[in-house]
């Protein structure tokens, strides 16, 4: 296996993904707050840890293994996702025959140069971290790209090559070569949200007032020793990682209103008073550098949950006195500072300060009310079961009554069935008879009309024969 491949700790085989034309991904988030903690950062995680692949949509109707002598039996018209990690490709292979591909995986392998992408004028995303590509050349024709991924390569400046990307949203390039980035060479990126330049040999950023748009700025692990007055105009930045670098005045980041997620850890910061008109910032990580209080006006940071001043000069308990105002922060790392020495029992004394922490120093204080919280569980524990046996006890009451209402109704019914038989029967009988009476008496009155009939005829036969006399 290659140094390149080495590094890429993933364990992904190439896979296609295959997918109906109507599905989509959907962007991830990530939230910060109590209830999911906070998220690592760029320059908090390991190389190997940086390079995994990032997920894709997975709710594809087709996902095989594939080997480079198969490409040419998958149908073209239907693969949407080809991912070919960690394959030892030398060359990109020719994938003109796959127009709909919307997402491309070539990450870890021992490519030398980007080619052979010219028919894919669909595509997405494109992976070409942990490679050996040397030049941003050949991607003029990928005006729908939105995802760009380049870090761990050999990549010396960025040039020309992306210039065509108008629509690109997410750009790595960290962990190059790379020592300048020039206004021109990004001026076209007007869309571009997410930038990464960590771990390259850049000593300034002055570009970046190009990138109006850009939401998360991660530039930590570089040689940077100022910031320019620039940063004014990225109002809508959102998450900012400058840690690892050799910044002492940060005056330009006082305008950033937007800011969320400030990381300025492992710099040569003696003053953060202007941070404090940073209002809404959530998290702000200031560990290891030279900071020796925390202003008074930090009571306008109303949103602040995390703060790390670790390994800092705070040298007296009045200089963080602030804090008692700080009603969001619950967590809360002030390690490695002198004045923590003063005090037997410093943790119990940050509480008293600051009552809404549940993390101070890197310890949860629920691990020291795991008797108290077990207890106070418990005793709900038995409540809750004596309420549940009262519950039952009337259901079964309830049920009982209804049950014996339901029994009365069914023995009503019983007894009007059983009238409403007799009714008919009585209502049948009289039918029955008035039908025989009315047979009856119609005989009746036919003998009748019969003796009257005879009567007559025998009564004129008897005159007809006295006259014949």
């Amino acid at each position: 296996m290659s140094s390149n491949n080495k590094r890429c700790s993933s364990g992904i085989s190439p896979t296609t993904q295959i997918q109906s034309p109507g599905s989509s991904k959907q962007g991830s988030t990530l939230p910060r707050s109590k209830t999911c903690g906070f998220t690592n950062t760029t320059s908090l995680k390991s190389k190997s840890e940086r390079l995994q692949p990032l997920v894709t949509n997975k709710n594809s109707q087709l996902n095989n293994e594939i080997l480079l002598d198969d490409i040419d039996k998958l149908p073209p018209a239907m693969v949407n996702e080809l991912c070919l990690h960690a394959r030892g490709l030398v060359t990109i292979p020719n994938l003109s025959q796959f127009s709909k591909l919307q997402m491309l995986d070539l990450s870890c392998n021992n490519l030398i140069r980007i080619e052979n992408l010219r028919n894919l004028s669909n595509l997405r995303e494109l992976k070409l971290y942990g490679n050996k590509i040397e030049r941003i050349e050949n991607l003029e024709c990928l005006n729908q790209l939105q995802i760009l991924q380049l870090q761990y390569n050999e990549i010396q400046s960025i040039g020309s090559g992306l210039v065509y990307l108008t629509r690109l949203q997410s750009l790595r390039i960290d962990s190059n070569k790379l020592s300048v980035i020039r206004s021109d060479e990004v001026l076209k990126l007007a869309q571009l949200k997410t930038l990464d330049i960590s771990d390259c040999s850049i000593e300034n950023v002055e570009f970046i007032n190009t990138l109006s748009s850009i939401t998360e700025l991660r530039a930590c692990h570089c040689y940077l020793k100022t910031l320019p007055n620039q940063f004014r105009n990225l109002r809508y930045l959102i998450d900012l990682d400058l840690s690892n670098n050799e910044l002492i005045n940060i005056t330009p980041l006082k305008s950033l209103s937007s800011l969320r997620v400030l990381h300025l850890a492992n710099n040569h910061i003696q003053d953060i008073q202007i941070l404090s008109s940073l209002v809404h910032l959530n998290e702000l990580d200031l560990n290891n550098n030279q900071i020796n209080l925390i202003p008074n006006t930090f009571d306008k940071l109303i949103d602040l949950q995390y703060l790390n001043l670790s390994n800092n000069r705070i040298n007296s308990w009045d200089d963080i006195n602030v804090i008692r105002c700080m009603n969001s922060l619950f967590i809360l790392n002030v390690d490695g500072n002198p004045f923590l020495s003063q005090v037997e029992n410093s943790v119990e004394k940050l509480l008293e300060y600051c009552p809404s922490l549940e993390i101070i120093n890197d310890v949860s204080l629920q691990n020291d009310d795991s008797t108290t919280i077990q207890s106070t569980s418990n005793e709900q524990l038995i409540n809750i079961d004596n309420e549940l046996r009262e519950v039952d006890q009337s259901l079964e009451k309830s049920i009982a009554e209804v049950q014996a209402q339901f029994d009365m109704i069914l023995s009503d019914l019983q007894k009007l069935n059983t009238l409403n038989n007799d009714s008919k029967q009585d209502k049948e009988l009289m039918v029955k008879n008035s039908t025989e009476s009315n047979v009856s008496n119609k005989k009746s009155k036919y003998r009748l009309f019969q003796a009257l009939t005879f009567g007559e005829e025998n009564y004129q036969n008897s005159d007809q024969g006295i006259n014949n006399g």
